[in-house]
C-alpha cells in the first residue's frame, strides 16, 4: 500500500506540473473505497488525472479556500465492517449508533438523544435495511440495556408514548421500522412527542413524500447521493450540513461482541436482516 500511495502521489504531482500548477500532494486519507490526496488548487483536471492514473474517474472535492482533494478509486476496495469499528471505539455515550465511515476516514456517529429520530430513504438495493441493522446493533452494543422494538406498529408506539406521558417512565426505547407501515395511525404522536419520553424512531422507506411534514422532524435524514458508487454509499443530512459516508456492514463477527455486554442481541439480529450482502456489500 505504501508503494501505491507514493506512486499515485508522484503521478498527481507530475500531472499538476504538466499543467503549470505549482502544487504538490501534501497528505491524504485511505478510506474503504477510495484514497483521498490533499493538494493545492486544481482547476478542471479530473479527466487528465484519471487518464494519467489509469483509473476510470477521479473525484475532485473542494473543501473551501485553496485546498482541494482528489479521490482515486481503490482497486482493492474493502467493506466497512461493523465489528472492527465497534472494537476500536472507546468512551462512546449511551444511545449512540455508528453509521459508517465518512469521506475523511473518520467513523460517523449519531446520538439519538440529540437528534430524536433517524430517517433513511432510497430505492431498493441501496443498503437501507443493512444500515438499520447496523444502527440497531451499535445502539445495543453501546447501550446494552436499551430496549429495541422491531415489530411495533405506530399505533402501538403512540399508546406507549401516551402511557409514558402519564407515568414518566425513564428508560429509553428505539423502534426500528423497516418500511412505511400500511397505516400511519399514531405516527404523528410518536414523531412529535416520542423523544420527550424516550421513544425514538429509526425508519427506512423508499420515499419520504408519504410522510409529508413529519419527515422534517427527523433530526438525521439519510439518502444515497445523486451519484452513488454502490450499495451503502449514503449522505447524512443534519443541522443544515451534509456528510457523505460508507455504511458499516453488520458482518457475522459482530455477534461475538455482545455476550460481554449483556445485550439481548436476539432483539435486533434476526428481525432486521434482509439484504443478500454476504459478499461484504450492503443489501437492500
Amino acid at each position: 500500500m505504501k508503494h501505491l500511495l507514493e506512486q499515485q502521489a508522484d503521478v498527481i504531482d507530475a500531472t499538476l506540473a504538466r499543467h503549470g500548477i505549482p502544487a504538490r500532494v501534501t497528505g491524504g486519507t485511505v478510506a474503504p473505497r477510495h484514497i483521498r490526496y490533499d493538494i493545492g488548487p486544481l482547476g478542471s483536471l479530473e479527466e487528465d488525472l484519471a487518464a494519467a492514473l489509469g483509473v476510470p474517474a477521479v473525484r475532485v472535492v473542494r473543501s473551501g479556500g485553496k485546498v482541494v482533494a482528489v479521490e482515486v478509486p481503490r482497486t482493492d476496495s474493502q467493506p466497512v465492517r461493523l465489528a472492527s469499528l465497534l472494537r476500536g471505539m472507546r468512551n462512546v455515550p449511551q444511545m449512540t449508533a455508528i453509521l459508517g465511515i465518512a469521506d475523511d476516514g473518520v467513523p460517523l456517529l449519531v446520538n439519538l438523544l440529540s437528534v430524536g429520530h433517524i430517517l433513511v430513504t432510497g430505492p431498493a438495493g441501496c443498503g437501507k435495511s443493512s444500515l438499520l441493522r447496523t444502527v440497531a446493533l451499535s445502539l445495543t452494543y453501546f447501550s446494552p440495556y436499551l430496549k429495541i422494538a422491531t415489530s411495533s406498529t405506530p399505533a402501538d408506539l403512540a399508546r406507549l408514548v401516551r402511557a409514558r406521558e402519564r407515568s414518566a417512565e425513564p428508560w429509553p426505547l428505539a423502534a426500528i421500522l423497516d418500511g412505511l407501515p400500511m397505516t400511519q395511525d399514531g405516527l404523528e404522536v410518536v414523531v412529535w412527542r416520542g423523544p420527550n419520553v424516550g421513544v425514538h424512531l429509526v425508519m427506512a422507506t423508499r420515499h419520504a413524500g408519504p410522510l409529508g411534514r413529519l419527515a422534517d422532524l427527523f433530526g438525521v435524514r439519510i439518502a444515497p447521493p445523486p451519484d452513488p458508487a454502490g450499495p451503502g454509499d449514503f449522505v447524512a443530512y443534519a443541522e443544515g450540513g451534509a456528510t457523505r459516508f460508507w455504511a458499516a456492514w453488520p458482518d457475522e463477527d459482530v455477534s461475538s461482541l455482545f455476550p460481554a455486554h449483556g445485550g439481548n442481541k436476539e432483539d435486533v439480529i434476526p428481525l432486521l436482516y434482509s439484504g443478500d450482502g454476504r459478499d461484504g456489500s450492503n443489501g437492500r
